[in-house]
């Protein structure tokens, strides 16, 4: 899809438009990540203490 000269001249920025969509439709996914980001370690922190408390029992 090509940028006709009418869309240039017209004023707009398209680069900033461009960018605001583009960061628009990844925010959520970005959330998504972190948030199974921080489950994760979560995750790992309980096995670290579980593991540390059984090498503890011997």
């Amino acid at each position: 899809m090509g940028l006709s000269a009418a869309g240039m001249a017209s004023g707009l920025d398209i680069a900033g438009m461009t960018q605001q969509l583009v960061a628009a439709e990844r925010a959520p996914k970005e959330e998504r990540i972190k948030k199974q980001q921080t489950q994760i370690n979560v995750s790992l922190s309980a096995y670290s203490q579980v593991t540390a408390s059984v090498k503890g029992m011997h």
